[in-house]
């Protein structure tokens, strides 16, 4: 608590049992904290009975994880929490008639941290979404000239906006407007007079749905990474800083070794097994910034923003050292291990592009499995030998 006194938090993580009591009333403290009030909670706790959930919700919990909780579980959490709490940069763009309206729900909303635009009519919607991209609309549904649900229906027939959070504002509260609302391709309906709590409430909801929904789809099921199309779009903006602030990228493609053996020895579910372990590993180890992506079938790639080629060797070495002790067995039993061979690119030197960065490394991790497989190729060959934590942690800094 003398923390969240003294200065704003990010989150919180809460065990509901301390000590003799439950964590609900800490949670109650320290949104009331100067702040602090909107602050993501998340409680962890080995009690799974539906009631203690619905306290945890009711003490205003953001997430509710089953202990025990891995290392793996709770970095995704941390980040979660830092999604949620930074409002900063998510727009909404309100479209209502009444200027006076249009201020009131402003100010509670700039109030929260949101950026906020609105304009008076549906005049220039299209135009005006793809100019500031908001991340929700706040959509009236009596506008003039043109009802705010066919501008509802207009936004979900186009691709573009197929997605986008749609709140309609109405003081008609029956069950048909509500319907035709929903009908319409709304993502909620906020009944007038729109309590500011309530308006900041669902806005946090659908952008937390949107979020995760997003979340998932960049996520690759095996291995737990980022898919290739996320990953590509990733790598794009990191080659982007880098060229903008003339700085060191490098890359690691990393293809499994004899894969189809592990195939057809131990069976497609064992393959699919060492696939998840690297892809655990993976998420277990470097930077939050280090991208890390299932390239597809048993390849993978790792982008280290701000680093050259020689820290993406020794990491990449240290990353195989590991994965070529982990234990893995067939259905029957019989004990395995498996090793990848990794090619090195660094940019500029090897390209100023995507494809010509893929393109490079792949040459270099063809020349590693024709050298035996098992090791790193890069500007410098790079056997298996293993940098300590101290070098990887200077190449780091």
């Amino acid at each position: 608590m003398q923390r969240a006194r003294t200065a704003p938090l990010v989150g919180a993580v809460l065990d509901i049992y301390l000590y003799e009591d439950t964590s609900f009333s800490l949670a109650r403290e320290i949104r009331g904290t100067t702040g602090n009030r909107d602050i993501p909670i998340a409680f962890a706790s080995g009690d799974h009975r539906i009631e203690t959930r619905v306290a945890a919700i009711e003490a205003g919990g953001t997430r509710f994880f089953e202990k025990p909780i891995s290392e793996e579980i709770f970095a995704s959490l941390a980040q979660q929490l830092a999604m949620l709490s930074d409002t900063t940069s998510q727009k909404v763009l309100i479209v209502d008639d009444d200027p006076d309206i249009v201020e009131h729900y402003a100010f509670h909303l700039r109030g929260a941290g949101y950026t906020v635009d609105a304009l008076g009519s549906a005049v220039g919607i299209t135009e005006k979404l793809e100019e500031i991209s908001p991340d929700v609309l706040l959509l009236d549904i009596n506008l003039p000239g043109i009802s705010g649900l066919d501008v509802c229906r207009a936004l979900r027939m186009s691709e573009s906006f197929e997605a986008l959070p749609v709140l309609i504002v109405t003081g008609q509260t029956d069950d048909q407007t509500r319907l035709l609302a929903f009908r319409a391709g709304a993502s909620d309906v906020v009944a007038k007079p729109v309590i500011p709590e309530e308006l900041l409430a669902r806005v946090g909801v659908q952008l937390e749905r949107v979020g995760l929904l997003r979340d998932r789809a960049d996520k690759d099921a095996l291995s737990g990474l980022l898919t290739r199309r996320a990953l590509v779009e990733a790598f794009q903006r990191s080659l982007a800083v880098a060229t903008r602030d003339e700085k060191p990228l490098s890359l690691v493609l990393l293809d499994i070794d004899k894969f189809k053996r592990v195939n057809d020895t131990f069976g497609h579910l064992v393959g699919d097994q060492v696939i998840a372990q690297l892809g655990d590993l993976l998420l277990r180890r470097f930077r939050l910034e280090d991208l890390r992506g299932h390239w597809g079938g048993e390849e993978f790639i790792l982008v280290f923003p701000g680093q050259n080629a020689g820290f993406a060797e020794r990491a990449a070495a240290l990353l195989l050292g590991e994965f070529s002790e982990l234990p893995f067995a067939s259905e029957d039993g019989e004990p395995f291990t498996a090793t990848f061979t990794a090619g090195v690119a660094a940019y500029p030197e090897d390209g100023t592009s995507i494809p010509t960065l893929v393109r490079r490394a792949d040459q270099r991790l063809y020349e590693g499995k024709q050298m035996g497989r098992n090791q790193v190729v890069g500007v410098v060959t790079v056997g298996i030998s293993h940098p300590s934590d101290a070098e990887i942690q200077e190449g780091q800094t």
